[in-house]
């Protein structure tokens, strides 16, 4: 096919008319423009563009192995002035671990997403999208229900809401997003509740997350082991990661069934930790514990304290 590439006077292609045909398209050539994608398979890729800079008319099918399906159907423009992009998207049956590297475990997707925004520039547009899965989505032995998200965009801010049933967890999500302004901004709001009964004793969890450039703050609060928990603090983003929990609790817990066990218990106290990383190999931590009066099991704790530092693999207590 042919297209004219942009220049001084216009800022995207124009004069499209071209049709990609692969028989098939081998993921290992594409892995170099897209690092995350499995390189062992391959796909039968049709995929036709045509218009102008104003609006280029797109329609594609990808076949996977597995008999997956992936189909892409509407019109955008092809630049970041006077945005506008109306897109559907089909998924049927499609296996992650035929497209993504990191994914170990055979699933299915199948679902919808529809896209319709506009606006004089990225960080302007306004508009909606909205994703629904179907009924019964499947990764490895995880199983996702009702699974549907919404998003309402205007003026470059993205409010989103998401729920849906991922035993034993029903989710429910809403978050606002800025993701052009030149500042990061992010804000969410996650709540999980166990359907049934979760083995590690967790009824329910609310997190909030904020996002300000490269700092997070964050409050989590908890229902577990019959009694409640507690976590506020903020991370800064960077190589590695450098996070504080300037006020932690525990009231009540029962560890034993936190730990999966059916003896008696329960655990009150206050924590405070800051550290640098998150795997344990490298991780360097300190955390300090005031302990009230609990139980645990036939122990039992009238209070203390302890501190507890970890560093490259090795952790040590003093109480």
């Amino acid at each position: 096919g042919t297209l004219q590439l942009p220049d001084t006077a216009h800022h995207g292609p124009r004069d499209v008319d071209v049709v990609v045909d692969a028989r098939p398209a081998r993921f290992a050539d594409l892995a170099p423009l897209v690092p995350a994608l499995a390189t062992r398979d391959s796909a039968i890729v049709h995929v036709e563009a045509r218009g102008s800079s104003d609006s280029v008319r797109i329609g594609a099918n990808v076949d996977l192995p597995r008999n997956g399906r992936i189909t892409i159907g509407g019109t955008l423009t092809p630049r970041t002035t006077d945005v506008a992009a109306a897109l559907d998207v089909q998924l049927r049956n499609v296996d992650p671990r035929v497209l993504f590297a990191k994914a170990s475990r055979a699933g299915s997707v199948s679902g919808a997403l529809g896209v319709n925004v506009r606006g004089p520039s990225l960080r302007e547009t306004s508009g909606t999208a909205t994703l629904e899965l179907a009924p019964t989505v499947r990764y490895g032995k995880w199983t996702a229900r009702g699974v549907i998200a919404r998003a309402t965009v205007r003026r470059g801010v993205a409010r989103i809401a998401v729920q849906g049933d991922m035993r034993p967890w029903r989710l429910a999500a809403r978050a606002t997003l800025a993701p052009f302004d030149s500042v990061r901004t992010y804000d969410a709001r996650v709540r999980v509740l166990t359907i049934g009964t979760h083995p590690a004793a967790l009824d329910t969890v609310t997190l909030a997350v904020a996002l300000r450039g490269n700092r997070i703050t964050f409050a989590a609060r908890g229902a577990i082991g019959g009694g409640t928990a507690r976590a506020d603090g903020h991370a800064t983003l960077g190589t590695p990661i450098a996070w504080r929990v300037s006020e932690g609790s525990l009231a009540r817990v029962n560890l034993s069934r936190v730990m999966g066990d059916t003896g008696a218990g329960a655990v009150t106290a206050t924590f405070t930790a800051d550290g640098r990383g998150t795997s344990p190999s490298t991780l360097a931590a300190h955390a300090r514990i005031h302990l009230a009066p609990s139980a645990f099991g036939a122990m039992r704790e009238r209070g203390g304290d302890a501190a507890v530092s970890v560093r490259a693999g090795t952790a040590r207590l003093a109480a």
